[in-house]
Order: C-alpha cells, then structure tokens, then sequence
C-alpha cells in the first residue's frame, strides 16, 4: 500500500471526470495560482476508476444528486461550488 496525496486541476465546467485508484479519499478543492484544484489521497498501487465531479458557479443549477459536496472556490470574481457525483 503506497498513499500519497496528490492534486488534480479541475475545469470549470459543468461535469468532469476524473481517473483516480479506486479507494482514493477526496480531502478537499481550493484555488491554487488562478486554478480550481482538487486534492485526494491516492493508493498508487491500485487500479484506477472514473470519478465524475460537477463544477457549478453561483446562481447556476446545482446538480440533482450527488454523493457529497466538496466545497466552494473563489477565483477573482468567479465562485465555484465543487460536487462529487459518484
């Protein structure tokens, strides 16, 4: 077993995905030099999944379902609110 935290960017859209090892931890989205990044801890040992993330700004429809909410965003004057859908 080798955990590592890793960073992915994501886009500002309104879904993605993502291939992350299958039991990776999503820890947290922040702003990182003008980027919407998403943090996990990885296993890099194990076989990778699709994990599929929406990307909404402020005022936009929000995802009808989704496993959990990763956090809000702030770059410049845009607000990013981050789910995880699977």
């Amino acid at each position: 077993m080798s955990k590592r935290i890793f960073k992915y960017e994501l886009g500002a859209c309104e879904r993605q995905t993502l291939s992350l090892p299958v039991s990776s931890t999503l820890l947290s989205v922040a702003s990182q030099n003008g980027h919407l990044v998403l943090w996990a801890e990885v296993d890099t040992d194990l076989p990778e999944r699709n994990f599929e993330f929406a990307v909404c700004c402020t005022g936009e429809e929000s995802p009808e379902s989704y496993t959990f909410f990763l956090g809000t965003v702030q770059i410049s004057e845009l607000v990013f609110h981050v789910f995880a859908l699977n």
